[in-house]
């Protein structure tokens, strides 16, 4: 596993209503401030992020179909892949200097609620693109 990168597995609450998910709570930001939350999905095969942050750590847990978290540690070249099913739900946190891409399986979305420890300021962009490729490595 990643230096600093945390999966938890969640709890999904299913009924006849629904289903209820408590995907992060203020206890597992560590004592980080809360930046932002967004949702990112991304279309069947497609890849979204390929990038890592200096200074911001973010949360992701999957909420919508299926899908893997590619990650690489800038530092160490350590690389790890996590499985994302919002059917099985896990929390992910990725710290700085951690790069990840996600990529929906090829027969549906993925939809990946985020939360970050810093809010996005275009004047000050803290994401440092990173080819796919170099993230997944052997794994792609």
């Amino acid at each position: 596993m990643n230096r600093g990168v945390e999966v938890r597995a969640l709890r999904r609450l299913e009924d006849t209503r629904g289903w209820f998910l408590k995907a992060i709570q203020a206890r597992h930001l560590d004592g980080r401030p809360f930046g932002e939350a967004y949702l990112s999905v991304g279309g069947p095969g497609e890849n979204r992020a390929n990038h890592y942050h200096e200074r911001t750590t973010e949360w992701f847990c999957p909420v919508g179909g299926r899908g893997t978290l590619y990650l690489h540690d800038i530092a160490s070249g350590d690389r790890t892949t996590v499985r994302f099913d919002a059917a099985s739900p896990v929390s992910v946190r990725v710290p700085p200097r951690v790069a990840h891409a996600l990529v929906a399986d090829a027969d549906c979305e993925l939809a990946v609620l985020a939360i970050a420890d810093v809010e996005y300021d275009p004047q000050d962009d803290d994401t440092i693109p990173v080819p796919f490729a170099d993230i997944a490595g052997s794994a792609a």
